[in-house]
């Protein structure tokens, strides 16, 4: 059985007593998310940099079914998520329903021009670089990237994401997980070789 409440049903899931250790863990975290979860609701500011599905041209469709790129730019801003010119100023959020959503502050006809969604449990890992937080997701060869205003607020989202994913995630994502991962850093790999072999020509 898994614990339900206002997001549904969640990952933390064991109910054998207090003396386990995995009942410890998951209610530690539980009470730590339940601490930052007004804040994650209500959001950040953050210059967000998103990848391309692998095999598709751009991030429409998938977990990016609220893409609303304007014009034929917003296919090079998708292309270059990794650089700083690539990325979007956007509002970054964790919604009631369990899901990660951003949103670009740049409006049309008061709706954002960009946004999107991301379940939880697409979320492989985060990552913070010292300059950049980093999100490594399912079916991309390229983590979506974030950079905040501060290293104070990107350390501090760096928790919060862990401690949401591990909190909200369910027991089927979590056990695709790690095999979902092993896939993801052999592509990082390849795509790295990649990159080096070309800047040697």
């Amino acid at each position: 059985p898994q614990s339900t409440g206002r997001y549904g049903p969640t990952g933390i899931s064991c109910f054998c007593g207090s003396a386990c250790p995995r009942c410890r863990e998951h209610g530690a975290l539980s009470g730590e998310f339940q601490r930052c979860r007004a804040e994650m609701e209500s959001g950040v500011s953050v210059a967000i940099g998103i990848p391309k599905k692998a095999n598709q041209s751009s991030s429409i469709g998938g977990f990016f079914a609220g893409w609303a790129g304007s014009g034929s730019s917003s296919s090079s801003r998708v292309g270059g998520a990794s650089s700083g010119a690539g990325r979007t100023q956007a509002w970054f959020r964790l919604t009631e329903e369990g899901q990660f959503a951003w949103a670009s502050l740049q409006q049309s006809q008061g709706q954002p021009t960009e946004q999107g969604v991301i379940p939880v449990g697409e979320v492989l890992d985060v990552r913070d670089t010292g300059v950049l937080l980093e999100l490594p997701l399912k079916g991309c060869n390229q983590p979506l990237t974030m950079e905040f205003s501060s290293s104070t607020d990107r350390q501090k989202w760096t928790r919060y994401l862990e401690v949401a994913i591990e909190a909200l995630i369910s027991e089927t994502d979590r056990s695709d997980r790690e095999s979902e991962r092993a896939v993801h850093r052999q592509k990082e790999m390849e795509e790295r070789r990649s990159l080096n072999e070309e800047r040697k020509k």
